[in-house]
């Protein structure tokens, strides 16, 4: 069967409305909208769901505990990230390169009823050392190039409507990272990807995700479908339409909304990222990549002494594409296995092992993929392991100081061992001013 966009879209809407009633009915907590409108309010509380990125801990820290805003109140909200990343990668796989730099995104809110949610403002990105910044979606969408330039940053208006319909919250515009959990834990960033399937490191350095989301969060049960447009083509336009449609859900399978103990919970993540549109002019042709990822998540919270919280996730990952070009092979599977713990609410420790045999992840790392960006060269099949280190420390509610350290040892194509390491400091804000009460 041919994979089609329009296929795609209606196939992953469809997965909520054929959900058993026990599962969407009954009483639950409305999702609450951002009342900051941040990436990540909070922290999940066991490392298989924090971000194990150099922004992890950072970015929760920065923004946990916002209070909600009161109705008809007109604020100035500022999130800020300043980040210097090095990544001295080694082997086949990837050249390494370093990441220093900010992103600052300031704007206006209102919330002109308790259930909706607007703003409007900007989003500006520079890095340390450039001058010229091509016009085009920040998100390693294949070689792209700008035809046009902006100086000095790299700007982008920002618009979101939030709204809430019973369960269900709605938003247009530009998009939240984070989604709620289910069974009233704290809420998941990057939407609940798996490492794998989304490198952490893209929240310094890619747009932010702009066009439709759904979010339900019930007692057992969250989801998280969305759809980010990366390139909107004019007729004969010079490159290629893409966009993105993502889906995470979780099933919780121990009580809802513990305080502490055990939690396991069945995730299911979906990404399928289309490149091509009816009046494309490239001559490329439409393209269609995917990649799928289930299994089983488990965590334990003691909440006593420097133990905050352990667990770890076992996923069956899966990658497929409408037209081979973009990955030499048709489709593939692979492992990911990986446990951590958390320690005094402020440092994470992750350790975790993939294995692919023709995988490619669409936003992942490439140590998690068995092809080479370095050469080009398929290597069949890869074994990773991985390692990663954060420390957060937060000064009061809206800033917070981390540092990472993290490692990839690679074996592809059963090649000698390689190690490739990655270090960096970050510095996260996320203000919020009350202006006027209208």
């Amino acid at each position: 069967m041919k994979i089609t966009p329009k296929r795609l879209w209606t196939a992953l809407v469809s997965v909520f409305f054929l959900l058993p009633a026990g599962v969407r009915g009954g009483q639950s907590p409305i999702l609450s909208p951002p009342s900051v409108g941040t990436v990540a309010p909070t922290v999940s509380p066991t490392p298989y769901d924090s971000i194990s990125s150099p922004t992890g801990s950072v970015l929760a820290s920065a923004q946990a505990g916002s209070a909600q805003a009161p109705a008809r109140a007109l604020r100035l909200l500022v999130d800020a990230d300043g980040f210097f990343v090095d990544n001295e990668f080694s082997g086949p796989v990837v050249d390494g390169y370093t990441l220093p730099g900010a992103w600052v995104a300031p704007r206006l809110a209102y919330d002109p009823l308790p259930a909706v949610h607007l703003e409007l403002g900007a989003y500006a990105a520079f890095f340390n050392g450039a001058s010229r910044y091509p016009n085009y979606a920040y998100h390693d969408i294949a070689a792209w190039k700008g035809t046009q330039y902006q100086k000095g940053l790299h700007a982008l208006p920002w618009f979101r409507a939030d709204a809430r319909v019973g369960c269900l919250a709605v938003t247009i515009g530009t998009l939240h990272r984070d989604t709620c959990d289910a069974g009233g834990a704290p809420r998941q960033a990057l939407h609940g990807l798996s490492p794998v399937l989304y490198n952490a490191e893209a929240l310094h350095s890619a747009d932010p995700e702009t066009g439709a989301q759904l979010q339900v969060a019930l007692p057992s049960y969250s989801l998280d479908l969305w759809i980010d447009w990366q390139s909107f083509i004019f007729r004969l336009d010079t490159h290629q339409e893409a966009f993105t449609v993502g889906l995470t859900q979780e099933v919780l399978l121990t009580r809802p909304a513990a305080p502490a103990g055990l939690r396991l919970t069945l995730p299911v993540q979906a990404l399928f990222q289309h490149r091509g549109g009816e009046i494309d002019d490239t001559g490329k042709g439409a393209q269609t990549f995917c990649n799928f990822a289930a299994g089983l998540r488990a965590g334990w919270q003691p909440r006593r002494g420097a133990l905050t919280s352990f667990g770890g996730e076992a996923l069956a990952l899966y990658d497929t594409q409408q037209k081979r070009g973009y990955w030499p092979w048709p489709r593939g599977w692979g492992l990911w296995l990986s446990g951590g713990v958390q320690l005094w609410e402020r440092m994470n420790c992750r350790l975790g092992y993939f294995y692919g045999r023709d995988f490619g992840s669409i936003f992942g790392s490439p140590h998690f993929a068995t092809l080479s960006l370095r050469t080009g060269q398929s290597y069949g099949h890869a074994h990773t392991g991985y390692y990663h280190v954060d420390y957060t420390r937060p000064f009061a509610r809206q800033f917070a100081l981390g540092a990472h350290f993290e490692g990839y040892l690679s074996a592809p194509g059963g090649e000698g061992l390689s190690h490739s390491f990655g270090f960096g400091l970050t510095f996260r804000a996320s203000m919020d001013f009350l202006l006027k009460r209208l």
